[in-house]
């Protein structure tokens, strides 16, 4: 195995939880490694930009469902005129976000 992010090698072992084969060597590895990353900040690092994830995820999410509900007859709009060929579809994308902002933007 590779080093990664500056911690030392594992040894890859065969574990059975099953049998009990080697769990109480791989809980000690587990221990150790998560007191390692503790200890260095990496762990709490990671921890803040799972959060920063989470939250990027959930704005986005929520943002494209506001957009879909309050654009909903513009974009009915627009995929007829795509659909039939009256305009290109970067165009009806731009009438569309034209609407959204007028609505709500500044």
């Amino acid at each position: 195995m590779a080093k990664r992010r500056g911690h030392r090698s594992l040894v890859v072992k065969c574990v059975s939880a099953q049998s009990g084969l080697n769990v109480d060597e791989y809980l000690d590895e587990l221990l150790q490694f998560h007191e390692e990353e503790l200890a260095s900040g990496r762990l709490n690092e990671t921890r803040r930009k799972q959060k920063l994830n989470a939250l990027h995820q959930i704005l986005q999410e929520n943002v494209l469902e506001h957009f879909r509900a309050s654009s909903n007859d513009i974009r009915s709009h627009a995929e007829k005129l795509i659909m039939s060929d009256s305009i290109s579809v970067s165009k009806a994308a731009q009438l569309v976000l034209d609407n959204y902002v007028e609505k709500f933007g500044n």
